[in-house]
């Protein structure tokens, strides 16, 4: 095992805050970019943002690592500027974002990316895609790779390890929050205006919402294929996986038939691992599928207008062999369980820096190289002891706030006495679960056991320890 004294890049304290949305999509990674950060002398806060965000003008000054830089969130960014803290971001969903200007808009702005210290890019194609239409973001942006990826290859060697299941296994990955959401059906063009920020344009919001035409049109057509592939083959097991923001109810109708298992919480790698086929729309899910060497089918039907088109990404398409028809889905699923490789046209060079590259962490050692020159970060707080962390005031007043907002909802849902405007928020606490859930310590520190093990690093030398719910402190033990 590499010990971790001595191998400091750091001297003195410098603190990294690892903000994270949803669990299942970023826990893992930011986990195995800790430990490598932790190797270097960083002190990690990691958790939950409800959690973390409120501490973070109690906290010594650091590097505050966001998950987006959306233009919706520039107070954040200012808030956490005026605490004293570097801001730099690697978007958690950066691997395939929407096409065009309005998918670049929905995730920067030239305020944004001026309120940034560092941005880090999967890839040569997603830093280009940006610099198109905001150039400015030059200044601060390095294409390093993602952790996420990162944990892509920690998985891969470890399933290196494990027998292959007997049973063919066919996973069907839904991506439909528009007009499937958990909480309704306005809730993602909701999250949409928000995320764009008040500067938005209304040809802004008509390019970005055809996305939301797009999955009402292929919804329904694409829950009728997966009834079909489940009914003709009984002998496979199916495994069906709702999007994080879709309501799995029209999805469980479909577990009435032997053959399907439902999977609706827990990270999705583990199930692409051990599943032979991946069927999807227009699924970031497709680009990790084939990075495990899967055969990947996706359904575009054959009338679909051009305007609908061109919303398709093309790295999920380049990812994945083309069904137009219910026939020809069977024929490929069929070739393809009898051993068939589905062949595909794409290249991960571009989309991931250092896909192929032998080191496990080589993004997350990208990202910390950068990080670096910020050199010591000058520190004016003490870290706040245990007690002022969960007493916290600002932390208290957050929660409190939440269940207003909550109890606000059930009262507009059951009186309409403000006029429905309120009602979805009773649902708030129940669609926070689905993104982040429990996180208890155990959990946790088996996960940093597992990682340690892959990086080769003595995992008895990692520090874990709580701070509250859902909020977590590593550093290297003395």
């Amino acid at each position: 095992m590499r010990k971790l004294k001595g191998k400091s890049h750091i001297s003195g304290e410098n603190y990294l805050y690892i903000p994270l949305e949803i669990y299942r999509r970023e826990l893992n990674g930011m986990l195995l970019l800790s430990l490598i950060a932790v190797k270097r002398g960083w002190k990690v806060v990691i958790g939950g943002k409800r959690a973390l965000f409120p501490l973070l003008d109690s906290f010594p000054e650091g590097v505050v690592l966001l998950k987006s830089v959306v233009p919706g969130e520039i107070d954040l960014q200012s808030r956490i500027r005026g605490f004293g803290h570097k801001v730099a971001s690697i978007d958690a969903e950066g691997l395939l974002p929407s096409n065009g200007r309005s998918g670049v808009e929905l995730r920067y702005s030239h305020e944004t990316i001026k309120k940034a210290d560092m941005l880090f890019f999967w890839g040569m194609d997603q830093f280009k895609q940006v610099e198109k239409y905001i150039p400015s973001v030059k200044s601060c942006g390095v294409i390093t790779g993602s952790p996420i990826f990162d944990y892509w290859k920690a998985l891969k060697r470890l399933n290196k390890k494990k027998k292959c299941p007997d049973k063919k296994t066919i996973l069907i990955a839904t991506s439909f929050p528009y007009p499937n959401h958990f909480i309704n059906k306005e809730m993602s063009y909701s999250a949409v205006r928000d995320a764009s920020g008040s500067g938005a344009t209304e040809d802004h919001f008509k390019e970005i919402f055809l996305d939301g035409k797009l999955q009402n049109l292929i919804y329904p057509q694409f829950k009728g294929l997966a009834e079909s592939i489940i009914k003709n083959n009984p002998e496979v097991k199916i495994i069906l996986r709702p999007h994080p923001s879709e309501n799995p109810e029209p999805w469980e109708a479909l577990a009435k038939y032997e053959n399907v298992e439902m999977s609706k919480s827990g990270e999705i790698s583990p199930i692409l691992l051990e599943s032979d086929i991946l069927f999807h729309f227009n699924s970031t899910t497709s680009i990790e599928a084939h990075y495990y060497g899967k055969n990947i089918i996706t359904y575009i039907p054959e009338d679909l207008p051009i305007e609908l088109s061109n919303r398709l990404n093309q790295y999920a398409l380049k990812s994945s062999v083309i069904s137009k028809n219910v026939e020809d889905l069977m024929e490929k699923i069929e070739a393809s369980l009898k051993g068939l490789k589905l062949e595909v046209d794409l290249d991960l060079n571009t989309l991931v820096k250092d896909c192929f590259d032998q080191r496990v962490s080589s993004s997350s050692e990208n990202i910390l190289d950068e990080l670096s020159k910020f050199g010591q970060i000058s520190i004016s707080r003490d870290f706040p002891s245990l007690v002022k962390i969960r007493f916290s005031p600002k932390a208290l007043y957050s929660h409190l706030r939440l269940r207003l907002v909550w109890f606000a909802g059930w009262l507009d849902h059951l009186t309409g006495i403000l006029s429905g405007k309120y009602s979805s928020q009773k649902d708030i606490f129940r669609y926070g679960k689905t993104k982040q859930g429990e996180l208890p310590i155990s959990e946790l520190r088996q996960k940093v056991e597992s990682l340690a093990e892959v990086l080769d690093i003595d995992s008895e030398e990692i520090g874990l320890k709580k701070l509250r719910n859902g909020l977590f402190k590593i550093e290297v033990t003395s």
